[in-house]
């Protein structure tokens, strides 16, 4: 594959810019905190610059969310044959500023008149992200407001376009804000896995539904749905798999399935030693809220044994929370075991 292909997004000093950028406003109710520049790289060298700050949301003293602003952004090194730079650099930028540790929940973007282009793209990527885009003309160019999913977003685009429900808002969303602000910085797994040439007596869910795989394709056109960041979906999805369970026709269940993913070379040799191989993980399982309590996350998970004996797959794992009960006893009910823990850093 050519080196064009694998870009990097990289923090800059403000001063390691060709020129100097102007930032924009930050969003209704959030405050600047820093400014520095941003960059895509290819190797070592800089294709794709921009001025760059952060801000802040802060509501009764708590930091609510967080937003980055890009200011006009400069295409530096084009190669020959590159034609879907641009398209390759905002979905390695929107994976770093979304889908990466900085849990960004607002990217503000400040265009130039001569780039239509960009917005065509950013249009098209905030759909695959299944976010809020907003654009409005400005006096020199046009200014964009990406607005993400997620209940941090939805406050910030709520203080933003309708200031008069914010109070609501933080009064039903503070106590889990709160909440998610006290968790310890190590969060610790159960292991659970299961040998899928083990019998096992059905399940039956107290609502029928139908359990598939579902198109690579249409994984592809809205990866943040199901947990595939906008670089991977433009990939190679390989060794991934996703899954759906249908109510009516619509999903009210979704898991994916990797085979060999490298987080299982964490797992103690003594526990890895005794799975049949190959060994494929379980991640992502959700199911909507209104339709949990009626065993669909364990027959799903009995569905997807029989599913990976057909594959030749030899074992199924999946690491849980330690203290999600109820994950645990619906793979309980599906026939996985518990052979020990991983703690990682958040």
């Amino acid at each position: 594959m050519a080196d064009h292909q694998f870009l990097t997004v990289r923090a800059l000093r403000a001063a390691d810019l060709p020129s100097a950028g102007e930032i924009p406003l930050a969003p209704t109710g959030f405050t600047l905190r820093e400014a520095a520049a941003i960059g895509v790289f290819r190797g070592d060298r800089l294709v794709w610059a921009a001025p760059c700050g952060c801000a802040e949301l802060r509501v009764l003293g708590r930091g609510i969310a967080r937003a980055a602003l890009l200011g006009p952004p400069q295409v530096i090194d084009r190669a020959d044959g590159d034609h879907r730079l641009l398209d390759r650099c905002y979905r390695a930028l929107l994976d770093y500023f979304f889908i990466g540790a900085r849990a960004t929940s607002v990217l503000v973007i400040k265009l130039r008149d001569a780039e239509g282009s960009h917005v065509d793209v950013l249009w098209r990527l905030s759909m695959a992200l299944d976010g809020r885009l907003t654009i409005s003309a400005t006096a020199d160019g046009v200014r964009l407001e990406l607005f993400g999913s997620g209940r941090r977003a939805e406050l910030a685009a709520a203080i933003a376009t309708r200031p008069h429900a914010v109070l609501k808002a933080v009064v039903s969303d503070m106590g889990a804000l709160v909440r998610g602000r006290q968790n310890p910085r190590q969060q610790t797994l159960a292991v659970l896995v299961r040998d899928v040439s083990d019998a096992a007596g059905p399940i039956v869910p107290r609502v029928a539904v139908h359990f598939s795989e579902l198109p690579v394709e249409e994984v592809r056109q809205h990866p943040r749905k199901f947990g595939v960041g906008l670089v991977a979906a433009a990939g190679d999805l390989v060794g991934r798999r996703q899954f759906v369970g249908r109510i009516e026709g619509r999903i009210v269940f979704q898991i994916a399935c990797q085979v060999e993913p490298p987080v299982l070379q964490l797992l103690a040799e003594e526990v890895r030693s005794g799975l049949a191989e190959p060994v494929a993980l379980l991640t992502e399982a959700h199911t909507v809220v209104e339709f949990r309590n009626r065993s669909i996350f364990a027959a799903g998970l009995q569905w997807l044994t029989g599913w990976a004996a057909g594959q030749g797959i030899g074992t199924l794992a999946m690491l849980i929370l330690a203290d999600n009960a109820a994950s645990l006893r619906g793979s309980t009910k599906a026939g996985f075991r518990r052979v020990g823990e991983l703690t990682l850093p958040r």
